[in-house]
């Protein structure tokens, strides 16, 4: 004879909720009791968020915001800026770059980067979280301008090259018109297709020198511009938090009770299985 398989309606389980009611009850306030405990006794934490302008150079970003929010998250950019601050931490590098978040803050629908980076940092400590964060924003400062440094010596550079090439320019091509004047006095030490390439040659060499005072001109408007730039800098200094950030009182509550009522049904529904169908067999075998 063929059974129908047995389904459990919902007046089985409600007689099995209130038959196992003393299980459903102990569980449900163990797991409230832990929920509640840990929103009231939990670790202190404390945050800290400011944000970084990135330094511009001739108009242009020293690094992009999205790289800068990256480099602020990397394991080995958290781990030198500790390192040069001499900083110890109780956790490891790799569980603070988890305590360490950036955010990008952008212009008209984040389509621009205007280089304004937020930093949040964590930490349990009121006086360390904000040792950290200084650390952090103290060496993308110290790096974005070791890059200024860099982009004007450069430009310093290339300008007392072009300086002195033209000079030397200057000088050859005076020789050469003093070697033209003599040419064109004693004109029989010299044919006419002679006297004629030394103009050509000192006609491409005028020529040449313009060249180099137009590049000259060009590097000093670029250090012009270069002295208008400047390096990164804190958008507004943070001062030390005054309190501690606590757990969501009405939120763990919340979910402590969704996961109480949860396990303590299933806990019930567990031992009335174990009291009616598996302790029964075993005692039978």
């Amino acid at each position: 004879m063929e059974t129908k398989p047995d389904f459990l309606s919902l007046s089985d389980a409600i007689v099995v909720l209130v038959r196992r009611r003393g299980v459903f009850a102990l569980v449900f306030i163990l797991i409230m009791a832990l929920a509640i405990a840990y929103a009231t006794l939990s670790k202190k934490t404390y945050e800290l968020t400011g944000t970084l302008q990135v330094g511009k150079f001739k108009g242009e970003l020293l690094e992009d915001g999205e790289f800068v929010a990256q480099k602020f998250e990397d394991y080995s950019f958290i781990k030198a800026a500790l390192q040069e601050a001499n900083i110890p931490l109780d956790i490891s590098v790799s569980r603070m770059q988890k305590l360490i978040k950036t955010e990008v803050v952008n212009e008209v629908k984040k389509t621009k980067d205007v280089g304004l980076v937020q930093l949040n940092v964590k930490y349990k400590d009121q006086q360390k979280v904000r040792d950290i964060f200084q650390a952090l924003t103290d060496k993308m400062i110290r790096d974005h301008q070791h890059l200024l440094d860099i982009s004007v010596a450069v430009l310093k550079d290339e300008e007392a090259k072009y300086e002195e090439l033209s000079q030397k320019m200057a000088e050859s091509i005076a020789q050469d018109e003093e070697l033209s004047r003599k040419n064109a006095l004693d004109s029989g030490q010299k044919t006419v297709p002679s006297l004629l390439l030394l103009e050509h040659t000192i006609s491409e060499k005028r020529t040449f020198r313009s060249l180099l005072t137009k590049n000259i001109h060009e590097v000093r408007v670029d250090a012009e511009a270069a002295t208008s730039s400047f390096n990164s800098r804190l958008a507004a200094a943070p001062e030390m938090p005054d309190a501690h950030m606590k757990p969501k009182l009405t939120l763990t509550v919340m979910l402590g009770f969704i996961a109480a009522l949860i396990l303590a049904t299933c806990s019930a529904f567990l031992w009335e299985l174990l009291q009616s169908e598996v302790i029964p067999k075993l005692r039978k075998a």
